[in-house]
């Protein structure tokens, strides 16, 4: 299901809007929203600027795959790629 936020008239308006977005819920354990809150924090950028940032810094290959699953790996096989 997708959402999209309610637009009030006045926010149109404000400065800072940026138009409408879609709401996307990340379910996170704390450990990791700590992490997130702080180094978005730290960057002086909100969740949704930090982790836009980081998609498109994130080096990839010709398929658009990040590098780190790297070639010919699947990440549905309910492995992570990356060691923990």
């Amino acid at each position: 299901m997708r959402h999209v936020q309610v637009l009030n008239v006045r926010m149109a308006h404000h400065p800072a809007w940026k138009g409408p977005r879609e709401t996307v819920t990340l379910k996170l354990p704390q450990t990791e929203k700590d992490l997130l809150a702080a180094r978005a924090r730290l960057a002086g950028l909100t969740y949704s600027e930090y982790l836009m940032a980081l998609l498109h810094r994130e080096p990839t290959d010709a398929a658009g795959r990040p590098l780190w699953v790297g070639a010919g790996a699947s990440t549905t096989d309910g492995e992570l790629p990356l060691a923990m």
